[in-house]
């Protein structure tokens, strides 16, 4: 249905961004370019720009991908990598991409770095300095009741396999759940959303 009805008006509405992109590029002529994804048509097209006129290009990806909602290695849009060098958090996700680049027709020449994840250092400095006292209260629980964590998903509309309400199914469930320990036990529950879910997540 999306190819049939969507696709038109999402490659048209894009054209000219990209059109204005590529010349943008050509004009300014960077030596770096650094993406937090290469996936989205925009950040694709600078990828390529950069395979295409020998500029390095640094993936520095916005979260670690993982082999949730998705078909094998080759079915999904994540899977085709276009930036040059690729910074990674560690071990699992090198051979993520590793696995992927190796199905292309031609793979391209990655350079991979592990790099950790820089971003959460000031996190963990920060978690040093909160006690659990103070994270009991940060996150107003009950020392004396037990606390239940539920990390949500999203819908994953980049393949076949993740278009699906599994993930709706799974909280609704997980809320029946939680009525019924919350009464019986007094459990408490902390809800992570995904960051960008929007309000409807």
């Amino acid at each position: 249905q999306f190819i049939e009805r969507q696709l038109p008006p999402f490659l048209y509405s894009r054209l000219a961004d990209l059109a204005m992109l590529v010349l943008s590029l050509d004009v300014a002529r960077p030596t770096l370019c650094i993406l937090q994804n290469d996936v989205v048509p925009i950040n694709r097209a600078v990828a390529l720009w950069c395979r295409a006129r020998s500029v390095p290009c640094l993936h520095i990806p916005h979260a670690i991908y993982q082999n949730v909602n998705r078909g094998p290695a080759g079915t999904d849009v994540h899977d085709l990598i276009t930036a040059t060098h690729l910074a990674m958090a560690g071990p699992f996700q090198r051979e993520w991409y590793e696995e992927r680049n190796s199905l292309l027709p031609t793979p391209y020449s990655l350079l991979i770095r592990e790099t950790g994840l820089p971003q959460f250092d000031q996190l963990v400095k920060e978690l040093k300095r909160v006690s659990r006292e103070r994270a009991q209260v940060m996150l107003k629980t009950n020392p004396l009741r037990p606390v239940v964590g539920y990390f949500s998903t999203w819908p994953q509309h980049s393949n076949v396999s993740g278009i699906s309400d599994g993930w709706q199914i799974c909280y609704l469930e997980f809320l029946k759940a939680a009525k019924r320990l919350q009464v019986e036990h007094g459990v408490q529950f902390i809800i992570k959303l995904h960051p960008g879910g929007g309000q409807d997540n």
